[in-house]
Protein backbone atom coordinates (compact mmCIF):
# COMPACT_ATOMS: atom_id res chain seq x y z
CA UNK A 1 0.00 0.00 0.00
CA UNK A 2 1.12 3.52 -0.68
CA UNK A 3 1.08 4.56 3.00
CA UNK A 4 3.42 1.66 3.82
CA UNK A 5 5.89 2.84 1.18
CA UNK A 6 5.71 6.49 2.29
CA UNK A 7 6.32 5.67 5.95
CA UNK A 8 9.01 3.14 5.15
CA UNK A 9 10.83 5.62 2.89
CA UNK A 10 10.78 8.23 5.66
CA UNK A 11 12.21 5.75 8.17
CA UNK A 12 14.90 4.59 5.74
CA UNK A 13 15.85 8.23 5.06
CA UNK A 14 16.17 8.86 8.81
CA UNK A 15 18.31 5.73 9.16
CA UNK A 16 20.65 6.75 6.34
CA UNK A 17 22.94 8.39 8.92
CA UNK A 18 23.19 5.12 10.86
CA UNK A 19 24.92 2.09 9.33
CA UNK A 20 22.45 -0.63 10.34
CA UNK A 21 21.04 -3.36 8.13
CA UNK A 22 17.31 -3.14 7.53
CA UNK A 23 14.71 -5.77 6.66
CA UNK A 24 11.40 -4.26 5.62
CA UNK A 25 8.09 -5.48 4.27
CA UNK A 26 8.15 -3.24 1.18
CA UNK A 27 11.86 -2.83 0.35
CA UNK A 28 13.21 -6.13 1.60
CA UNK A 29 16.81 -6.59 2.76
CA UNK A 30 19.13 -3.56 2.89
CA UNK A 31 22.67 -4.71 3.73
CA UNK A 32 24.80 -1.91 5.17
CA UNK A 33 27.46 -4.30 6.48
CA UNK A 34 26.39 -3.88 10.09
CA UNK A 35 26.24 -6.39 12.92
CA UNK A 36 22.83 -4.87 13.78
CA UNK A 37 19.62 -5.38 11.81
CA UNK A 38 16.39 -3.44 12.21
CA UNK A 39 13.27 -5.35 11.14
CA UNK A 40 10.28 -3.12 10.49
CA UNK A 41 6.69 -3.14 9.31
CA UNK A 42 5.92 0.57 9.71
CA UNK A 43 2.14 0.49 9.33
CA UNK A 44 0.99 -2.89 10.58
CA UNK A 45 -2.56 -3.67 9.50
CA UNK A 46 -2.84 -1.02 6.78
CA UNK A 47 -4.62 -3.39 4.36
CA UNK A 48 -7.19 -4.25 7.04
CA UNK A 49 -7.66 -0.57 7.88
CA UNK A 50 -8.13 0.33 4.22
CA UNK A 51 -10.75 -2.43 3.94
CA UNK A 52 -12.59 -1.03 6.96
CA UNK A 53 -11.92 -4.07 9.14
CA UNK A 54 -12.04 -3.52 12.86
CA UNK A 55 -9.80 -5.58 15.09
CA UNK A 56 -10.38 -6.06 18.79
CA UNK A 57 -7.72 -4.36 20.84
CA UNK A 58 -4.89 -6.77 21.56
CA UNK A 59 -3.20 -6.88 24.93
CA UNK A 60 0.39 -5.61 24.97
CA UNK A 61 3.09 -8.25 24.44
CA UNK A 62 4.66 -7.53 27.84
CA UNK A 63 3.32 -8.51 31.27
CA UNK A 64 1.17 -5.92 33.03
CA UNK A 65 2.09 -4.77 36.50
CA UNK A 66 0.20 -2.62 38.97
CA UNK A 67 2.08 0.42 37.65
CA UNK A 68 1.54 -0.38 33.95
CA UNK A 69 -0.34 2.37 32.12
CA UNK A 70 -3.83 1.47 30.90
CA UNK A 71 -4.58 2.37 27.28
Amino acid sequence: MRIDVLVEDAILAALSRHPVNVLTEETGWVDNGSALTLVMDPVDGSANAAAGSRCPRSPPPWPRTASSPRH
